[in-house]
């Protein structure tokens, strides 16, 4: 060997891989993407219903003499009790109000939100306490993991 010279270990076809290992590499790949959609597609379809109700719950007025406690309501979306035949829907708010919880109770069930009302109070009757608002809707659970 001259000085200045590299040593070739491998031929240049050598180290390119064949079209043939490339078909086979494309067919290891696909089987383990189609599954990932299709566990992750039903997913992003309830979180984007889950995202849609939340939006309608925060856009909704506050009853009167009552401000947000907590401005981030949590939403999940999942299977809360039962036999898995359903995809429960959950967002909760956390208001600071002056109001009665029947008050507070009667003002959302009379709402365009639909769903089922549930309040929490945190504090005794009188003045002004901490409630959490509770909206739950079902929807059909599709392929949706957590619904099952």
């Amino acid at each position: 060997m001259r000085s200045g010279e590299v040593p070739v270990l491998l031929s240049p076809s050598a180290a390119r891989p064949t079209r043939r290992h490339g078909r086979w590499a494309g067919w290891l790949i696909v089987p383990p993407v189609l599954l990932a959609l299709a566990v992750l597609i039903p997913v992003w379809a309830h979180d984007a219903r889950l995202d849609e109700m939340v939006r309608r719950v925060t856009s909704f007025p506050l009853p009167p003499r009552t401000i947000w406690a907590d401005p981030r309501p949590q939403g999940s979306v999942g299977l809360q009790a039962g036999n898995g035949n359903r995809c429960d829907y959950v967002v909760r708010i956390s208001l600071t109000t002056s109001l009665s919880g029947q008050e507070i109770a009667d003002y959302y069930r009379g709402s365009p939100l639909g769903g089922k009302v549930y309040v929490e109070q945190d504090a005794p009757e009188g003045g002004t306490r901490g409630v959490v608002v509770e909206f739950t809707e079902m929807h059909d659970p599709g392929w949706d993991l957590r619904c099952h």
